[in-house]
């Protein structure tokens, strides 16, 4: 999906009012965005790529993991972590390497990431909801699975080892 060139979250100087957060539909229809109101092409066009995993856990919790690849070549990761439900967010923000964006890379093409279909027909009452998203450039697209495994899997699991978090379990 293309991001329209009239977004009114492309611009970063704009605030996003708290209570207009959680309207936002155009990044990602039908998901809120809990504890990170910013939509992913908020930061556009300085950063040309990002990523998000939305980790949310039925029993341990959630996570949102960002990373992003800039104009100038900056790697940027930031995440917000809550061990349980309504425990305190933890959070962290710090620079990435060439090396951990080719992994991530890496990572995205063995799980086939730009051709999956965005829903999967598959859920539980327990276990753990992911939504991946991805941009390049004004390209965007979404995925949001119930318990995944394989490539899938291990995005998320990197993500968490970039974080330093060790939450993201079998």
């Amino acid at each position: 999906m293309k991001i329209s060139a009239d977004c009114p979250y492309l611009d970063p100087r704009r605030e996003i009012p708290p209570g207009e957060s959680h309207t936002i539909q155009c990044c990602r229809p039908e998901a809120p965005y809990h504890d990170d109101c910013e939509p992913i092409c908020c930061k556009m066009p300085d950063e040309i790529e990002a990523y998000r995993l939305h980790w949310d856990s039925a029993f341990r919790g959630h996570a949102i993991i960002r990373v992003g690849r800039f104009e100038d070549g900056g790697l940027v990761l930031r995440y917000l972590y809550r061990p349980r439900r309504f425990a305190e967010a933890q959070r962290g923000r710090f620079a990435l390497t060439l090396a951990d964006w080719t992994q991530m890379n890496d990572a995205l093409i063995a799980a086939n990431f730009w051709t999956l279909d965005p829903w999967e027909m598959r859920a539980g009452l327990d276990g753990v909801t992911w939504t991946i998203e991805g941009r390049r450039e004004d390209t965007y697209h979404f995925i949001s699975r119930w318990c995944p495994g394989g490539a899938l899997w291990a995005i998320g699991r990197l993500l968490f080892d970039f974080a330093g978090l060790d939450e993201l379990r079998v």
